[in-house]
């Protein structure tokens, strides 16, 4: 970041989009209850509770050619079954993989996390209302982690520069969020004073990797807005539901082989309030060992003995040389915070911000 010559991945999770306000695994858990929590009143179709907008998504879906005879009630089953185990389903993914043979259950549980991320976008400090009225609100976002990160970027560079240290950088992102695409796009656009072509410029820079996909590709308009934060639904939230993947769906083989590039290539990686889940470990790495100088990551929250196990799952991976005698990284390269993502970029500044 502060060498234009070092090549970084970022490994995004639930953590860091939380610096946001959007929701932890375990909040969005609750959400999805609440927007499958769907009933009729008992005398016939009268919605008692729910989103009638998600109702007549459904609807829509069952009128489709390979639909299910105009008939919601199986899609409903499958919605009642997610809210009534997301007290007890470590999240909504992982449940989602255990019944991943249950259609009508999985195609819910998508359309009741996309809908839920989009509101929960609206719903951060990172949302810019699109009539015009609120502007994006650099005091908010400045102690998260993406503005010290941003900090790092822009000291002592001009905008051409900037681009240039950002190309360095490719996100692995496993939220189905665009708070990656929103900041970048508003917090460079404010401090570099950038027209729409500018911001364009940046967005070609950024390299995000979503591997279980996003709630719609993010879109820059000449208005100076985005569709962060929009609302879908009907075919809309139909279509945009379809393209989140489930762990047993996985990443497709050209997302993996470019994430693997990517972390190959990369001198310096950070794992940003990332799980270290099993399935996303696999995912990232398959077997392979890969060549690092330095392995950064936030474990907030985390025991110390889950900690130091993470520590030993990174050296496995992580070599200082790969050969024929691959060679350990030193344990001060490899560090585990138990913080916040502001606070690891906090931590090592001086070293992310080294020319070096």
């Amino acid at each position: 970041m502060g060498n234009n010559d070092r090549r970084n991945a970022i490994i995004v999770g639930a953590g860091a989009s939380k610096e946001f306000k959007l929701p932890t695994g375990a909040e969005l858990k609750t959400q999805i209850a609440e927007i499958a929590d769907i009933r009729f009143a008992s005398a016939g179709s009268r919605l008692e509770n729910g989103d009638y907008r998600i109702v007549d998504t459904m609807r829509e879906i069952v009128r489709s050619p390979n639909g299910r005879g105009g008939n919601i009630n199986d899609l409903l089953y499958g919605a009642w079954k997610i809210r009534d185990n997301m007290p007890i389903a470590p999240s909504i993914d992982n449940f989602l993989d255990t019944h991943r043979e249950d259609e009508n259950l999985v195609t819910f549980g998508k359309l009741a996390i996309t809908h839920a991320i989009m509101k929960a976008e609206q719903s951060s400090t990172l949302f810019v209302n699109a009539n015009g009225q609120d502007s994006f609100n650099l005091g908010a976002v400045a102690d998260t982690w993406l503005g010290r990160f941003f900090a790092i970027l822009v000291a002592q560079r001009d905008f051409q520069n900037f681009l240039a240290a950002l190309a360095t950088i490719t996100f692995v992102s496993f939220n189905y969020d665009r708070c990656i695409h929103q900041f970048f796009c508003h917090a460079s656009k404010s401090y570099f004073g950038l027209s729409d072509d500018g911001v364009a410029e940046v967005l070609s820079a950024l390299n995000i990797i979503y591997p279980y996909g996003t709630v719609g590709e993010f879109c820059w308009y000449n208005n100076g807005q985005s569709n962060f934060g929009d609302e879908a639904f009907g075919q809309p939230l139909i279509e945009r539901a379809s393209q989140l993947r489930t762990f047993t769906e996985g990443a497709n083989t050209n997302r993996i082989k470019d994430i693997r590039r990517a972390v190959n290539d990369s001198e310096v990686l950070m794992f940003m309030g990332f799980g270290f889940l099993p399935l996303n470990m696999e995912l990232l790495f398959g077997d392979e060992e890969f060549e690092a100088d330095t392995v950064l990551a936030t474990g907030k929250g985390l025991s110390k003995n889950s900690i130091e196990q993470i520590k030993i799952e990174l050296k496995q991976i992580f070599k200082s040389e790969i050969g024929l005698y691959s060679e350990e990284l030193a344990d001060e390269k490899i560090q585990v915070l138990n913080g916040t993502c502001a606070e690891l970029i906090f931590e090592f500044q001086r070293y992310l911000s080294s020319p070096n």
